[in-house]
């Protein structure tokens, strides 16, 4: 009961009660106020957390304006098997790059050893990238991250990484801003290979040809422009440098996909908040776009996790800031231009 003072004396410095209850094991304390400020929610937490406890903020119920604090034992502080997700992770690692080289090798270059290192190397620095951002993400906002899952995959190599949290995020500004951070990382590689890939590739006439190489899905962005300006009978031979960039936005598609546990999902929650029916239609928009480009093992992960995984931040009722909202739009822009089309063999060949 002392416990139990400790925490509502602790609420009632941040906001206002109406009355509290116990369910189970679990203290419900109803708020009175119609929203209440993250930060506000964060030095609440921190708080409660000191006293031994973790507080989440939800609406009563989906449809409900009110909300409540959802007040429970922390035993996150229980020693961890550090051993067994680091044994996952390091063996996902090499499965992703064996299927990498396998890949590179056998499909894009085919017999050409040299080109298939400078593949393997490219796409080893995106996926570094990618986790050096999440890396500086969680010294920003002081999120605790587990051994990521690389997930190998035939035809492109691999599909990329998924994060996986050891703590959940306090609110939804903390949730958008460790995605972002992570895409724009892996960006930064992805869009260096394509300036310079595209600088060193080269336009010639399809009757110079003596033969095709194996086809890699275009950007939807680059399928467009590369209909728009090339002329009638003549095609783009890619740079070894571009054919890594495709991959890289093949990946940042891919994570950007409004999918739990991907970047895009984190940021689609943090978007959407309580509003679950527009996140569930933004997942399943997910899944049918992914059966349309024929990523098929994605479609049924992303089925997988949505059925059976449901995320949330501590705090999913303060909003975001329309900056971030902003940036989310944007985001969603560039997943939709980001769509893998593969009937382009016309436009666009390997050298």
């Amino acid at each position: 009961m002392n416990i139990e003072n400790n925490i509502i004396k602790t609420i009632e410095k941040y906001d206002s009660i109406s009355f509290y209850e116990r369910i189970g094991d679990k203290l419900v304390i109803h708020s009175n106020a119609g929203k209440i400020d993250y930060k506000m929610f964060r030095k609440l937490f921190y708080e409660c957390r000191k006293l031994g406890y973790i507080v989440r903020l939800n609406p009563i119920s989906d449809s409900s304006s009110q909300f409540a604090y959802f007040v429970y034992k922390d035993y996150s502080s229980a020693n961890l098997n550090v051993f067994i997700p680091l044994s996952l992770s390091f063996i996902s690692f090499i499965v992703t790059l064996v299927s990498i080289y396998f890949t590179s090798y056998y499909y894009i270059y085919v017999n050409n050893f040299y080109d298939t290192i400078l593949f393997i190397f490219g796409i080893s620095l995106i996926l570094l990238f990618h986790e050096l951002g999440h890396f500086v993400a969680e010294k920003l906002n002081h999120v605790k991250n587990s051994f990521p899952i690389f997930l190998p995959a035939p035809l492109y190599g691999t599909y990329g990484i998924i994060p996986r949290l050891r703590e959940i995020f306090i609110d939804r500004i903390q949730t958008f801003d460790f995605s972002f951070i992570g895409i724009m990382f892996m960006l930064i590689p992805t869009l260096f290979f394509s300036v310079f890939g595209l600088m060193l590739s080269k336009v010639v006439s399809i009757y110079s040809l003596t033969k095709t190489n194996y086809p890699f899905p275009l950007p939807l962005i680059f399928y467009l422009i590369f209909k728009l300006i090339l002329p009638n009978n003549y095609v783009i031979l890619l740079h070894p440098f571009f054919i890594i960039s495709l991959v890289g936005f093949m990946l940042t598609f891919i994570n950007l996909s409004p999918l739990s546990q991907l970047d895009g999902g984190f940021l689609s929650i943090s978007f959407f908040g309580t509003k679950k029916i527009y996140y569930n239609f933004f997942n399943i928009i997910a899944l049918f776009i992914f059966i349309f480009v024929q990523l098929y093992f994605l479609a049924f992960l992303g089925l997988y996790l949505l059925l059976f995984f449901r995320f949330e931040p501590f705090n999913i009722v303060s909003n975001l800031d329309r900056k971030r909202k902003i940036i989310y739009t944007l985001l969603i822009t560039l997943w939709i231009l980001l769509i893998p089309i593969s009937s382009y063999s016309n436009y666009s060949l390997f050298e």
